[in-house]
């Protein structure tokens, strides 16, 4: 059985191959792209009030503008 380490780097190690596929694919790139929009549009829609909750509209509004930014799922 793998350690908690140990499965963290593999999750990495698949993560790196798949930015490496993505960078040399464009149109899987495009296709990323628009899904991550996508599911912006949606978490704002249906998370409304975690972004305007006075507990958690600093997380949901980083959560949203790091997706949109692509930094959460882009090399």
């Amino acid at each position: 059985m793998a350690t908690p380490a140990q499965t963290i780097q593999d999750a990495l190690r698949r993560v790196a191959q798949f930015r490496h596929q993505q960078a040399g694919d464009p149109a899987l790139a495009r296709a990323i792209a628009e899904v991550k929009h996508f599911q912006v549009r949606r978490f704002q829609a249906t998370c409304a009030d975690l972004l305007h909750h006075p507990r958690y509209a600093k997380a949901a509004d980083f959560f949203a503008g790091a997706v949109q930014r692509q930094e959460l799922c882009q090399p």
